[in-house]
């Protein structure tokens, strides 16, 4: 089954949201209440909750709350405030895993609620290739297991070896690195866009890539978590595929290039209207 997102009536959101102030509801209650007052929703349905926020930052920004079916997240993050998230390939299996940068809002809240705290783990999900997710956190060593005050992620191959790597900001403390010691174990493609008729950075530009009947889409940008920017070099994981079938660039002036039969672990180099510029195979230890 595909996700399916159910919006709130946003009338009724607000009004929810009004009574916050005054009431101390517990979490479980108001997911309750803003599940029974979406449009559309079937008690039937087994629901996921993809990013939950505190009671605090719901009162703060009054967001609408987005809800996802059978994504097999929300059990993993009901009682987590997430401030940052990433899809990153951490494992370049060719599907996007997701990042998520853990910490509450509130420093006492632990005094009133021992199932919330200030400090918290950060979790990685990876896509199963079917829509839907499982925790990997405890798999992948010591960083997921600390708690931290986490604000800002950023990712990057940072030691050009082929695997995205993590920076994490958290309140209070210094940034961390984290080095990716085994994505690289699959096939991956870099690319790195030079616009010339638009922006010198290719801002913008949409990356399509076609490898061992998997189709991916990125798009160059910046940004994207708190006071954070990662990798403006675009990164797919190609699973067991040693060459890239198609690359297809769509720039923000509208020129549309193809390119194929492209060898897989390198950076690429792409320049508006000239085609690739520069191939650069990365070597490791």
């Amino acid at each position: 089954m595909s996700p399916t997102i159910v919006s709130p009536d946003s009338s009724t959101l607000t009004m929810v949201m009004a009574l916050l102030p005054k009431w101390e509801f517990k979490l479980g209650w108001l997911l309750a209440i803003m599940v029974r007052l979406c449009r559309g929703w079937d008690p039937m349905q087994p629901i996921t909750i993809m990013t939950v926020t505190s009671i605090s930052m719901c009162r703060t920004i009054r967001t609408k709350l987005i809800l996802f079916y059978t994504a097999g997240i929300a059990k993993y993050t009901l009682f987590y405030v997430g401030f940052a998230g990433k899809f990153v390939d951490y494992d370049n299996d060719g599907y996007k895993d997701i990042l998520t940068g853990n910490g509450s809002s509130l420093l006492h809240h632990h005094k009133k609620d021992d199932m919330v705290t200030f400090e918290e783990t950060n979790q990685m999900f990876r896509n199963n290739g079917d829509g839907t997710f499982n925790e990997v956190s405890k798999e992948l060593g010591p960083a997921f297991q600390e708690k931290y005050v986490t604000r800002g992620v950023a990712v990057a191959d940072y030691d050009n070896d082929g695997d995205m790597d993590i920076l994490v900001c958290d309140w209070n403390d210094t940034a961390k690195l984290w080095r990716n010691n085994g994505g690289n174990r699959n096939n991956w493609l870099m690319v790195k866009t030079v616009g010339t008729r638009s922006n010198r950075d290719g801002m913008g530009a949409r990356v399509k890539v076609t490898a061992g009947g998997i189709t991916q889409t990125d798009q160059v940008k910046c940004g994207g978590s708190y006071l954070s920017d990662s990798d403006r070099r675009l990164h797919f994981g190609l699973g067991k595929s040693k060459t890239v079938d198609l690359i297809e660039v769509r720039w923000p002036s509208g020129l549309v290039e193809q390119f194929r039969d492209i060898k897989a672990n390198q950076l690429v180099v792409l320049t508006e209207g000239e085609g690739i510029t520069k191939q650069v195979a990365f070597t490791w230890k």
